[in-house]
């Protein structure tokens, strides 16, 4: 899985492959847990596009049982979760972390170690990362 793409409305989710990078659209189905492919929730404009989540990316997410402060390793197609989220500190990993009831936050680290949140970011196609080099 090439990156995770989150949507506001439904807090749902949807996985982007490295064959997508190829096709003209991006992917339009969200994550359901135990569903086909084919079953999965169809993603409309109607859907408010947060940000795109890759390996290794910091992000707070904050469950009804604790809050985790770590980097988002993968995602469970099958589950419909985030499979692997690492702690911060590397002291503790988080396995099958829901994401239905969670609120994500994403930020970004710069070179000098200041942590700043990501609110919101352009959903961009293959094609328009390749032109804005």
């Amino acid at each position: 899985m090439l990156a995770l793409n989150l949507q506001k409305r439904f807090r749902c989710v949807y996985p982007v492959y490295l064959s997508d990078v190829i096709k003209d659209k991006l992917p339009d189905r969200a994550m359901v847990a135990y569903k086909d492919e084919k079953e999965w929730r169809l993603v409309d404009e109607s859907y408010n596009f947060m940000f795109s989540l890759y390996s290794n990316d910091l992000v707070k997410i904050a469950t009804k049982k604790e809050i985790i402060f770590g980097y988002y390793i993968s995602a469970n197609r099958a589950t419909a979760a985030l499979q692997e989220v690492l702690h911060h500190d590397g002291s503790r990993k988080y396995n099958g972390v829901g994401i239905q009831s969670a609120t994500i936050e994403k930020y970004q680290v710069d070179v000098l170690g200041n942590i700043r949140k990501i609110d919101t970011e352009t959903r961009l196609d293959f094609s328009q990362m390749k032109t804005q080099k």
